[in-house]
C-alpha cells in the first residue's frame, strides 16, 4: 500500500515494496527528500514539475505523482522499454502490468532471492 504526502500542486506516493534504493529521489531533490526528517518528504518543498521530472527518473516506480494543478499526468513512455541493471534487476518501462496491478516503471528480480517477487529487494546483494 502506498503512503501518499499531498502537496498544493503535486500528491507524491511512495511503495516501499517497490523501492530499490535508487536514490535519484534524495540526490536529485534533498529539500523535498529527506531520510532524517519525519515526514521524509515535502511535496511544497519544489516546484511541481521539477518533482514529476525527478519521479519519472525513479527506476522502480516506488514513487509515483498526481498532479493537482493543471499539469500533465504521468504518462507511459511510447515504446516499452527494458534494461538490465548491471549486478541488479530488470528495469522496465512501459505501459505495464504486474500482478494485474497496472504501472509505468517496475524493477523486477533476476536472481530468484527477492522476498518480494515479482519485485527486487537487492537480496542479491546480501547473497553476495
Amino acid at each position: 500500500m502506498a503512503k501518499t504526502y499531498a502537496g498544493k500542486d503535486i500528491e507524491i506516493g511512495f511503495e516501499m515494496k517497490r523501492c530499490i534504493h535508487a536514490r535519484n529521489c534524495f540526490l536529485k531533490l534533498p529539500q523535498v527528500f529527506d531520510r532524517s526528517r519525519r515526514p521524509w518528504v515535502d511535496p511544497d518543498a519544489a516546484p511541481a514539475e521539477e518533482i514529476a521530472a525527478m519521479i519519472r527518473s525513479c527506476p522502480s516506480g516506488a514513487l509515483t505523482f498526481k498532479r493537482l494543478d493543471d499539469g500533465l499526468y504521468e504518462t507511459p513512455p511510447g515504446v516499452n522499454r527494458m534494461a538490465v541493471l548491471e549486478n541488479g534487476p530488470l528495469a522496465l518501462a512501459g505501459d505495464l502490468t504486474v500482478d494485474g496491478e497496472p504501472m509505468q516503471r517496475a524493477t523486477l528480480c533476476r536472481c530468484g532471492k527477492s522476498q518480494n517477487k515479482p519485485f527486487c529487494d537487492y537480496a542479491h546483494v546480501e547473497d553476495g
